[in-house]
């Protein structure tokens, strides 16, 4: 068996060192924060080659994990990406936040920083077009919003003999409730009760008289 032995390749003390220092090197700039691996697609920096590796799928569109639980079998590409994502299927809500009264509570770190900015007032997304610059604290929020500039209405009231539409679906569930007879509005005065708000006192009266 000489032979074959001498087939493998040799692992010297040196080499063996060399890679050894390598790998503390690497984990030594997770402390410093030196990033000496950059993207050529964008500004993008990491701190070791495989982190590199893996954003690098992103420019490429490479999406190898796979949720096996979703109807539309949504990818992601990296792991860690996926794993988060499997908490939205199991209900796991780790992210809390301490201001909010009610204890809110989200699946993802990124989510908690986006609903803090509810409470500290931090609106990053201007509309461009509204004469009064309307801002919003999520990008999702501002993309509803540009809807009522284009007129797209993609919520249908399907009740409606007239097809009823509407740009948000929190104000389709509003509408509905007029189909089923819930009226949330209360007068102060009396025991009457409105599907809408009065726009103004004069409102208020002209029901009343009713």
């Amino acid at each position: 068996m000489r032979w074959f032995r001498s087939l493998r390749p040799a692992i010297t003390t040196a080499g063996y060192e060399e890679a050894i220092r390598g790998e503390l090197q690497s984990h030594e700039k997770t402390h410093t924060g030196e990033k000496s691996y950059f993207c050529g697609n964008c500004s993008a920096a990491f701190t070791a080659s495989h982190s590199l590796k893996k954003h690098m799928l992103t420019h490429l569109g490479v999406k190898p994990h796979h949720c096996d639980t979703c109807p539309m079998n949504a990818a992601f590409t990296a792991s860690h990406s996926l794993k988060k994502h499997m908490l939205t299927h199991l209900g796991v809500k780790p992210h809390h936040c301490d201001t909010c009264p009610m204890n809110a509570a989200f699946t993802a770190s990124h989510s908690l920083k986006k609903h803090m900015l509810t409470h500290l007032g931090v609106k990053p997304h201007h509309c461009d077009t509204c004469p009064m610059n309307a801002a919003f604290t999520a990008s999702h929020s501002l993309k509803k919003h540009m809807l009522t500039h284009l007129g797209f209405k993609p919520h249908h009231c399907d009740t409606c003999p007239m097809n009823a539409a509407f740009t948000a679906s929190h104000s389709l569930k509003k509408h509905m409730l007029t189909h089923l007879g819930f009226k949330p509005h209360h007068c102060d005065t009396c025991p009457m009760k409105f599907k809408k708000m009065p726009a103004t006192p004069q409102a208020v009266t002209r029901n009343h008289e009713m």
